[in-house]
C-alpha cells in the first residue's frame, strides 16, 4: 500500500510551489463552469442531450471552441452527442456509451460521410484535434475521426491536417478495434466492386502505405494480415490464434489471391525486423513469388533463414511436424535433418531452437504425439534424460542450449545439475564450460538467496522455505475436510436397499481393514532407507553428507523427488482398483475389498517412504505415518488426526466405497458410469496413463470371467464401470495421500528447522496434554 502525501505537506516542505496547488482540478472546475453558463450541462448527459437539441449549430461548435479547447474528453463527448443528434440517432432507444462512439463509426463509412454537413465535418475535424500531448497513439474517437476526414473529404486542407496526423501519430494497436477499421474499408470496397456505391474513399491498402510511410512497420503488417482475416470469412473473430491460422492459409492455399497483402506483409517485416508468429508463412510465400526479384528474393530469404518469428510449443509442431513425425522411425533422415534446423535456428533465436529440441525429446521414439499439454510432455522427456553413463548428441546439444539461455524451468535445472559435468564443453556447439558455472550459480535459487531471510507468519525463514511455508498455511485451509470424491463416498452415497442385504458382510470389511492395518504397520517398520534415500539425492545433484543433513535442505529440494514417486504410486492403486472393481458384479461388491490390503501396502510405502526422504525415520517417529493417514481421510482439523479415529475413519471408507462400487457395478448410480469416472482417473493420473490402468482392468476382467460375466451381469458394461469406479476411488485416496504427507512433512520439517514455527497440522494441546 503506497500513501500518497496531501498536496499542501508537500509545499509546506518545499517540494512543491504553493501557486500550482490543484490548478488541474481548478482549471477542470473553471471550465465546466463556464460551459453550464452557456447552457451547456456536461455532469447530466441527459441535459446535454435536450440543450444541444435546442442550440444553434455555430453557437454549439463556438462554445466548444473557446470553453473546452484544454478539456479533450469533454470535448470528444459534447461534439459526438450532437453529431448523433444530426444524423437522426434517437436517445430513447440507446445508452450514453454508444451515442458517444456509434456515430465515429458511421463517419467512417461512405454511406455514413455521404449524411454529413459542412459543419458536421467540422464537427468531425474538431474531435480528431484532440489529443493528448503526451501520448504518441491517436484515442480510439480522435482517430475514427481523423481516418474518416482523410478517407472521404473533398476539402484538401482538412485530408492534408488529417494526413499529417497519421503520420505522426500511430492509430490505437487494440486487435478488435482494428478489426471492426478494416471491416468498414472491406465492406466499402465491396459494395464499391459490386456497383452499388460510386466511390468508397480512399482504400485500406492506402492506409497501410500510409502506416508504412510513418515507419509504423507493426502497424501496416497488422492491418494486412486483419484483411487477411476478413477475407478468409466473416465467422471468424479477431484472435490472435485465428490471424496465425489465416495468414497461414492465405500462404499456402491462396497465394495468389492474397499477393498483395502477402507482400505487404513481408516488406513490413523486413523493414521493421518483426517477429510476430503469423508473418512467418506469408514471407515463406512472398520469397516464392518474388521469383522476378531476384534481389528481392534473396533479401527476403536471408531473414527468413534467421528464424527470428516467436513460436510456441504448439506452433513449432504444427511448423515441423512432417519431420517429428518421423521421428519414431530408426534411421530417418528426419533427425538429422532437425539437428541441421536446430543448429541454424540457435544462430540468431536460442530460445526457438530450445523448444525444437525439446520436442524432439518428446517425440523421439514415439509413433504419435502421446498425452498432456505439449509443455507436460516436454517436462516428462526432459525429465527421463541424462540417465545413462554416456549422453547422446540431443542430450549434450540441450544441456548446451539451456547453458546458453540460462533456463531456469526445474527440468531445465534438474537436467543440466544432473548431466552437466559429462557433457564434454570443448566441443559442445552452443556454451562452454565457464557459461555452465555461470549458469549453476544462477540456477541456484537457494545460493542466490543463501543471506536472505524473511518473515512469514511471524517465523525468521530463509527465502527458500517462504514457499513451502505458503503451501502449507493453504493446505491446512483448504483440506479443513476430505475432497470431493471421499465427500461423495462418505456422506452423499447411502444405497438403503443395498445396503441391507450386505449387513452380513461388514464383518469382512473389518476384517480386511485390519488385515490392511498389520500390512502397513509392518511395512513401516520394517524399512531402513537411510542409505538409499542419501544415495537418490546425490544422484539427483543433491549431495548431502549424510541422512541427517537431509534437515538443512531447503524444502524445495526433497520436493523434487518425491514427483515421480507420486505418480508411480497413483497408476498402481488405479490398476488394482480397477481389476477388482471390474471383479463387483460377479460378488456383489466383496470382490472389490481384494485390493484393500495393496491399497494400504502403497498407503504405507508412500507414508514411511516420504518421512525418509523428509529427513525423518518413520520407526523413531511412529506417529508420523498415522498421522498422515489420518490426514487424508479426514482432513487437516485436528479432531481428525486423532489416532482412535483413524481406523473408524477408514472403516467407514472401506465399507461405502465397497456398498458403492457393487451398486454401481449392478447397474445403480447410472449417472456416476461412463466418461465421468473416466474423466476423475484422467485428472489425477494423465490421460495415458488411465488409458493403460483401464485396459489392464478390462483384460483382467474378460479373460478369468467372461462366461459369469454374461450369465450374472445384465450388462457387459458393468465390470467396466465398476473398473473405473474403484480405479477412480483408490486414485482419489493415494492422491490425497500424496498431499497430506507433503504438508504434514513439511509442517513438521519447518518446526525441526525453525524452533519458531508453530505446527499447523496435529493435535490440539488438551489431546497432546491427555496423550502425554
Amino acid at each position: 500500500m503506497f500513501v500518497k502525501p496531501e498536496s499542501e505537506e508537500l509545499a509546506g516542505a518545499g517540494a512543491l510551489e504553493t501557486s500550482g496547488l490543484g490548478s488541474e482540478t481548478s482549471e477542470v472546475e473553471a471550465l465546466e463552469e463556464e460551459a453550464r453558463a452557456v447552457g451547456l450541462p456536461l455532469d447530466d448527459f441527459k441535459a446535454l442531450w435536450e440543450a444541444l437539441s435546442r442550440r444553434p449549430v455555430d453557437e454549439i461548435l463556438a462554445v466548444v471552441a473557446e470553453q473546452l479547447s484544454d478539456a479533450p474528453d469533454r470535448r470528444r463527448e459534447v461534439l459526438t452527442a450532437w453529431m448523433a443528434q444530426m444524423l437522426g440517432y434517437s436517445r430513447v432507444w440507446r445508452r450514453q456509451k454508444t451515442l458517444v462512439s456509434e456515430p465515429l463509426w458511421d463517419v467512417l463509412s461512405a454511406k455514413g460521410y455521404a449524411e454529413l454537413s459542412e459543419r458536421g465535418e467540422e464537427a468531425l475535424a474538431m474531435i480528431g484535434r484532440t489529443m493528448s500531448p503526451y501520448r504518441t497513439y491517436l484515442h480510439p474517437m480522435a482517430a475514427l475521426a481523423t481516418l474518416a476526414i482523410w478517407r472521404h473529404s473533398e476539402r484538401e486542407a482538412l485530408v492534408e491536417e488529417a494526413r499529417g496526423r497519421l503520420l505522426g501519430r500511430a492509430l490505437p494497436d487494440e486487435l478488435a478495434w482494428l478489426y471492426e477499421v478494416v471491416v468498414v474499408f472491406e465492406r466499402d470496397e465491396r459494395r464499391e466492386r459490386g456497383g452499388k456505391d460510386d466511390g468508397g474513399g480512399r482504400g485500406l491498402m492506402e492506409l497501410v502505405e500510409l502506416c508504412l510511410e510513418g515507419s509504423y512497420w507493426e502497424l501496416g503488417a497488422l492491418l494486412s494480415a486483419l484483411m487477411v482475416l476478413r477475407l478468409k470469412g466473416r465467422r471468424h473473430s479477431p484472435t490472435v490464434e485465428n490471424l496465425v491460422k489465416a495468414c497461414d492459409q492465405a500462404a499456402e492455399v491462396q497465394p495468389r489471391e492474397r499477393e498483395v497483402w502477402l507482400q505487404v506483409m513481408a516488406d513490413a517485416t523486413l523493414q521493421g525486423q518483426l517477429s510476430f508468429a503469423w508473418l512467418e508463412r506469408p514471407l515463406e510465400a512472398a520469397v516464392r513469388l518474388s521469383v522476378d526479384d531476384p534481389q528481392r528474393q534473396e533479401r527476403l530469404r536471408g531473414y527468413l533463414n534467421r528464424r527470428a518469428f516467436d513460436a510456441d510449443y504448439s506452433r513449432l509442431e504444427t511448423l515441423y511436424e512432417s519431420w517429428l513425425g518421423s521421428l519414431w522411425r530408426e534411421g530417418s533422415a528426419a533427425q538429422t535433418w532437425l539437428f541441421a534446423e536446430v543448429g541454424r535456428t540457435a544462430a540468431y533465436n536460442p530460445a526457438r531452437a530450445q523448444r525444437l529440441l525439446e520436442l524432439m525429446a518428446a517425440r523421439r521414439g514415439r509413433r504419435r504425439r502421446g498425452v498432456g499439454s505439449r509443455a507436460y510432455r516436454v517436462r516428462l522427456a526432459v525429465e527421463e534424460l541424462g540417465l545413462g553413463e554416456e549422453l547422446d548428441r540431443l542430450e549434450e546439444e540441450l544441456i548446451g542450449l539451456y547453458v546458453h539461455n540460462l533456463a531456469l524451468d526445474s527440468h531445465a535445472v534438474q537436467l543440466v545439475r544432473r548431466a552437466g559435468g559429462r557433457v564434454d564443453w570443448s566441443r559442445n556447439p552452443y556454451a562452454g564450460e565457464d557459461d555452465l558455472s555461470m549458469y549453476l550459480v544462477v540456477s541456484d535459487y537457494e545460493r542466490a538467496f543463501d543471506q536472505l531471510t524473511c518473515k512469514f507468519d511471524g517465523v525468521t525463514m530463509s527465502h527458500a522455505d517462504k514457499h513451502a511455508a505458503a503451501r502449507v498455511k493453504y493446505f491446512v485451509q483448504r483440506r479443513l475436510d476430505p475432497n470431493r470424491v471421499h465427500r461423495l463416498v462418505q456422506r452423499v452415497f447411502t444405497p438403503v436397499e443395498w445396503l441391507g442385504s450386505g449387513l452380513s458382510e461388514i464383518g469382512l470389511v473389518r476384517g480386511a481393514v485390519e488385515r490392511g492395518m498389520e500390512r502397513f504397520e509392518a511395512h513401516v517398520a520394517a524399512q531402513d532407507l537411510r542409505q538409499e534415500v542419501v544415495e537418490e539425492f546425490g544422484e539427483a545433484g543433491v549431495e548431502v553428507a549424510d541422512f541427517e543433513a537431509i534437515a538443512e535442505l531447503p524444502v524445495e529440494r526433497v520436493f523434487g523427488m518425491l514427483r515421480r514417486r507420486r505418480k508411480q504410486r497413483l497408476l498402481l492403486g488405479a490398476v488394482s482398483g480397477g481389476v477388482f472393481g471390474g471383479l463387483a458384479p460377479f460378488s456383489w461388491g466383496m470382490l472389490s475389498l481384494a485390493d484393500v490390503p495393496v491399497l494400504l501396502s502403497i498407503a504405507a510405502d508412500i507414508s514411511s517412504r516420504f518421512c525418509w526422504y523428509f529427513g525423518f525415520d518413520p520407526r523413531e517417529h511412529k506417529e508420523l505415518p498415522m498421522e498422515i493417514l489420518a490426514v487424508a481421510l479426514g482432513g487437516s482439523r485436528p479432531s481428525a488426526v486423532e489416532p482412535m479415529l483413524v481406523r473408524q475413519n477408514l472403516n467407514e471408507y472401506v465399507l461405502r466405497k465397497t456398498l458403492m462400487v457393487g451398486a454401481v457395478a449392478h447397474g445403480g448410480l447410472t449417472q456416476l458410469a461412463g466418461r465421468g469416472l473416466a474423466q476423475v482417473v484422467e485428472r489425477q493420473l494423465g490421460a495415458r496413463a488411465a488409458q493403460q490402468a483401464g485396459e489392464m482392468a478390462k483384460r483382467a476382467v474378460t479373460r478369468n470371467l467372461q462366461r459369469r460375466a454374461v450369465e450374472a451381469a445384465p450388462s457387459r458394461a458393468l465390470p467396466v464401470v465398476g473398473a473405473l469406479l474403484g480405479a477412480s476411488l483408490n486414485v482419489a485416496l493415494i492422491y490425497d495421500l500424496c498431499e497430506a504427507a507433503q504438508a504434514v512433512l513439511t509442517d513438521r520439517f519447518l518446526e525441526r528447522k525453525y524452533p519458531e514455527w508453530v505446527r499447523h497440522i496435529g493435535l490440539e494441546e488438551d489431546s497432546e496434554s491427555l496423550a502425554g
